[in-house]
């Protein structure tokens, strides 16, 4: 009875919190419509997908748009574990 105390599994330290996978999309181009509303075109593995603000792709990500501070990144959530996560869509001039 008075031998070590085993230890944790872990090893006392907390497994890191889950991640989103990388985003599954590559950027093709945009299609702008309208004043506001911008279609982008992306590539999902062999698929082309057109999506715009609010669109699911496979029912794990939402595309969430550019921001005005940052237009040339288009932002996602992966849905899963509600992370945000952004793909480069251009480079700066």
């Amino acid at each position: 009875p008075g031998g070590p105390v085993p230890a944790s599994r872990s090893g006392g330290v907390p497994p890191p919190p889950p991640q989103a996978p990388p985003l599954p999309v590559k950027y093709l181009g945009p299609l702008e419509e309208a004043p506001g509303a911008t279609r982008w075109y992306l590539l999902a593995g062999e698929r082309l997908v057109v999506a715009s603000v609010g669109d699911e792709i496979d029912g794990r990500y939402r595309v969430d748009g550019v921001s005005p501070d940052q237009p040339l990144l288009l932002r996602f959530t992966y849905l899963p574990l509600a992370q945000a996560q952004t793909l480069a869509i251009g480079v700066p001039p």
